[in-house]
């Protein structure tokens, strides 16, 4: 098992080594680690050796952002990520929402050409932590990696959001979800893995159900938006893709997927730059004097509802039990992960995982 804190300590030093600033590396450090404590594996340590050190190398991604506010009024505010490390940009524009939220009631600030920023929870939490009500969202920049329901091109991005509510003596209420049944990560982890993939994930352009994920990788099967097909519901995830990609690219003036050129040319799908994310942060002291203990009650209620099998949760709940643990036993990564993070190591002279780690 793999103590947070060295984790941690890892992940902050290979983001050095990739020329990232200290204050920087641990701020995008701290958005890893909450998604492995909380068993979210894609966007974890696997994020950081498959997508965040290769782009800081090749450039791609900025290492030293120089984000900064481009408008600011009293209740919103736009930031430009200059092409900066997706984490660092969006918790800085998440802490503003809070910072304008605090003196407005409300705070939306909107971010253009940022990158990938991890887990959407990790924001939203962080503004339960503090007592906040808070909305985030993301798009995938101008690249394709879903077809709109019933299209042949890929034009969307999974496009996540979350919602985060704190209350007064249980875990907060943290719902973070793509808009479509699963997020891509998953499904080229299984085809890496040479693993099958569960039944509903992937459908063929005939409409067909596959469970080789290796048919998503090249392109002969697509994941399905959350909702599955037209009947099932599936307008309903495809329609909040629509929904962030109008929030996150169109609003903030960042990048977006489904445009003209795109449907021309193939290569213009594959650009994961110029993301967009969106924030929006509610004082709840403003809005409601009894709030904290209302929430108590909605989510204690919940939870102690009669269950059909297992007892009742609420999105959150069972990931806070599992950061609770982790941050006791420390988490078991995935070998393949480790693996790449011990040559990572190696490539950029920094000290590899403690020895104390155990490969599960």
């Amino acid at each position: 098992m793999i103590p947070l804190a060295e984790l941690k300590r890892f992940e902050a030093d290979v983001l050095v080594a990739c020329e990232v600033p200290a204050p920087d590396a641990a701020a995008a450090a701290d958005a890893l680690v909450y998604a492995d404590a909380r068993g979210l594996a894609t966007h974890g340590l696997a994020l950081l050796v498959s997508t965040f050190a290769p782009r800081l190398r090749d450039g791609t991604i900025v290492a030293a952002s120089t984000c900064c506010c481009v408008e600011r009024a009293v209740a919103t505010a736009i930031l430009d990520g200059r092409g900066g490390l997706g984490p660092v940009v969006a918790t800085r524009a998440l802490d503003l929402s809070l910072e304008l939220a605090s003196s407005a009631g409300v705070g939306a600030v909107g971010v253009r050409n940022s990158s990938h920023f991890g887990a959407a929870g990790y924001y939203t939490h962080r503004a339960a932590e503090r007592g906040f009500v808070a909305i985030a969202a993301t798009n995938c920049g101008t690249q394709g990696v879903v077809p709109p329901l019933r299209g042949r091109v890929r034009l969307l991005g999974t496009n996540p959001l979350s919602v985060a509510a704190p209350a007064r003596t249980v875990p907060p209420f943290v719902l973070d979800m793509s808009s479509t049944v699963v997020a891509t990560g998953r499904i080229k982890a299984a085809a890496r893995a040479g693993e099958p993939v569960p039944a509903g994930w992937l459908r063929k352009p005939s409409g067909d159900a596959t469970t080789d994920p290796q048919e998503y990788v090249t392109g002969d099967a697509e994941v399905a938006w959350l909702g599955g097909e037209l009947a099932t519901g599936g307008a309903k995830g495809y329609g909040l893709a629509v929904a962030v990609d109008l929030l996150c690219g169109a609003l903030t003036g960042s990048g977006f997927g489904p445009r003209r050129a795109a449907l021309a040319d193939p290569a213009e799908r594959a650009d994961d730059r110029r993301v967009g994310h969106f924030f929006v942060a509610f004082d709840p002291a403003v809005w409601s004097a009894g709030y904290v203990d209302d929430a108590d009650e909605l989510l204690t209620s919940v939870v102690s509802s009669p269950a059909c099998e297992a007892p009742v949760q609420y999105a959150g709940l069972p990931e806070d039990r599992r950061a609770r643990h982790a941050q006791e036993e420390g988490v078991a990564l995935p070998p393949a992960v480790l693996a790449a993070a011990e040559q990572l190591a190696q490539e950029l002279a920094v000290a590899p995982l403690a020895e104390r780690a155990v490969r599960c």
